[in-house]
């Protein structure tokens, strides 16, 4: 980061700690403005380092179990595409059994009708 940018960064970090950890009285007073920014004592820069290192640790965390939903979405992804491609062939299977059975049907009822047909020619002659 350039020098510029760092400084009220850095300002606005510390600000930011401060109200979020509740600052007591004791914190407030741990404070003392310098002409740089902000000068803080053992106590709260302890604190402040903790309290950093505990957001890393959360953010950490945080992207672990991202990565891990992002895995398990993947997986069940995958899942749902193998199911629906052996539902398609198991469709794809049953349609093709019963179109050959139509066929199938078709032709023995042609195949009765001429045979009927033709017992019937024989019998009217």
């Amino acid at each position: 980061m350039r020098r510029h940018v760092k400084r009220p960064l850095t300002c606005l970090l510390i600000s930011l700690s401060l109200l979020l950890s509740g600052c007591s009285p004791s914190t407030a007073q741990d404070v003392k403005r310098v002409s740089d920014g902000y000068l803080l004592s053992e106590a709260a820069m302890r604190d402040t380092v903790a309290g950093w290192t505990a957001d890393r640790e959360s953010a950490r965390v945080l992207r672990q179990g991202m990565d891990e939903l992002r895995a398990e979405i993947a997986a069940q992804a995958e899942d749902t595409r193998r199911l629906v491609d052996d539902l398609r062939r198991e469709l794809a299977a049953e349609r093709a059994e019963y179109n050959r059975r139509i066929r199938r049907g078709r032709a023995q009822g042609l195949l009765l009708g001429l045979m009927i047909g033709a017992a019937g020619v024989a019998i009217a002659k």
